[in-house]
């Protein structure tokens, strides 16, 4: 086997170095690699026993990697504000001069005192005045469309099938005023009802005329039975009505003197047959009972 020359020694030397650097081999076997003139297997078995490998340099991303997105907290969602539900508006109780129907009213509180009128057209209207102790003050039954004056005094009044009743008084006085007294010429006694009846012209005649109440429960509107003082006439009795607003309890078969003006001679009303007849209408200023019915 032929000895390698010193010109391929060197060659292998230089070889060596260079694959030494690129492996990582230390400079120390490079060194006796170059300057140590070895034989062709003395060097692969030092090449064997010195050269360590490197170990595989895992592969890393660039540190220009894009960076990781910042997690972004999410904006809360501001809750709706709630509405404040409105305020209940108290119901307002109506007026004591609303106009009124059927029912009881407190005087004063539900109902003003003064003077109402009923609408009504029937024949079976019902009121009734009524103390604190729910005793009859005053009442009546009859047609509708009369009228009622309620006393700051009273306590209670009922209404019943007269229609719609209407405050006539200034709305704004709460309290009936007296009204002041009218000058009015000596009533005329000698004028009979029968002859004022149909006729026009003792319209607003103040008379004075003797009777009984007809009416089992009066009230501010009643009929008289009245019979003729005097003897031999043709009209021995007959009726006649009264609208009244004093404060006294009347009851019926009560005989009272009637004072007033003559307002109505024509007025109609259905008598206890069916049929239509006339009479005279009294607004009396004054109701005197001369008796009153044994209990």
């Amino acid at each position: 086997m032929k000895t390698p020359s010193a010109k391929l020694i060197t060659i292998l030397a230089i070889i060596v170095i260079l694959g030494c650097g690129a492996l990582g081999v230390g400079a120390g076997a490079a060194y006796w690699l170059f300057f140590t003139p070895p034989t062709t297997s003395s060097v692969r078995a030092e090449i064997r026993a010195t050269a360590t490998l490197p170990k595989p340099v895992a592969f890393r991303a660039a540190d220009t990697a894009t960076p990781s997105p910042t997690a972004t907290k999410p904006t809360a969602t501001p809750r709706p504000t709630a509405t404040p539900k409105p305020t209940a508006t108290p119901t307002q109780p109506p007026s004591p001069t609303s106009p009124k129907g059927d029912g009881f009213y407190l005087v004063g509180d539900e109902i003003a005192p003064g003077k109402w009128r009923s609408t009504g057209q029937g024949d079976s209207c019902y009121w009734a005045r009524l103390d604190d102790k729910q005793e009859w003050l005053d009442n009546y039954f009859g047609m509708s469309g009369g009228a009622i004056t309620i006393q700051p005094t009273d306590f209670m009044v009922q209404l019943k099938d007269c229609g719609t009743w209407q405050y006539m008084d200034d709305p704004t006085t709460m309290a009936a005023k007296p009204e002041p007294p009218k000058s009015h010429p000596a009533p005329r006694t000698d004028v009979t009802v029968c002859e004022t009846e149909l006729n026009s012209d003792y319209q607003g005649m103040y008379v004075q005329w003797l009777g009984s109440i007809m009416d089992e429960y009066p009230g501010q509107e009643f009929q008289v039975w009245w019979e003729n003082p005097v003897e031999g006439t043709n009209c021995d009795y007959t009726a006649f009505f009264v609208t009244y607003s004093g404060g006294e309890k009347l009851y019926a078969n009560d005989i009272v003197l009637v004072t007033g003006e003559i307002i109505d001679t024509a007025y109609e009303y259905p008598n206890s047959y069916g049929s239509r007849q006339y009479g005279v209408v009294v607004r009396a200023d004054e109701v005197v009972v001369l008796n009153k019915p044994t209990p």
